[in-house]
């Protein structure tokens, strides 16, 4: 079996300026159509355009289609190299009882993720390099059908979020 070692990229505090060539980049967002969580994952090429913006290609073996992406949305989670957890839709799925399985996602307009709260918190605030992340309050963790902000000191507007934190406090 292979030793494979991952390496992180530490974000906020330390700005990377150019991604390098081969780099796997996750990027997590909401979906202004259907208001999900977006997870997309590109191979940077080692080129920006002028405006300092990355062009990648699709993370798949002879992709060659290049696209310019945005890293400094409020809305976007950034980061560099494997990640210790999933989206909703992501997560494996599940018997539902009636003999099918099941997979589900929400559309709540928060950035649904699953796996250890802690370790998501400590990933999110160490390694995310979008220094322009502002949608600490939509962060939301999954557990089964259990909803928990990750960042509940946050101030929101967010109804949905407010209404989560109204449930945890009854």
């Amino acid at each position: 079996m292979e030793n494979k070692q991952t390496t992180f990229v530490r974000g906020l505090n330390h700005q990377v300026t150019k991604f390098k060539k081969d780099e796997i980049i996750h990027v997590f967002g909401i979906s202004s159509f259907m208001a999900t969580t977006t997870h997309q994952v590109w191979k940077a090429t080692g080129i920006e355009t002028p405006e300092g913006q990355p062009i990648v290609k699709e993370n798949k073996k002879g992709s060659r289609k290049t696209y310019v992406i945005k890293i400094n949305e409020p809305d976007m989670l950034v980061f560099v190299g494997d990640v210790p957890f999933v989206t909703d839709s992501e997560r494996p799925a599940v018997d539902s009882g009636t003999g099918m399985m099941v997979t589900s996602y929400s559309g709540n307009a928060c950035i649904n993720l699953v796996g250890d709260i802690q370790v998501i918190k400590l990933f999110i605030e160490d390694f995310n390099l979008n220094k322009n992340f502002t949608k600490f309050d939509t962060v939301i963790h999954l557990d089964g059908k259990i909803e928990t902000p990750v960042f509940p000191e946050s101030d929101t507007h967010h109804s949905v979020v407010q209404r989560i934190r109204e449930k945890l406090t009854v």
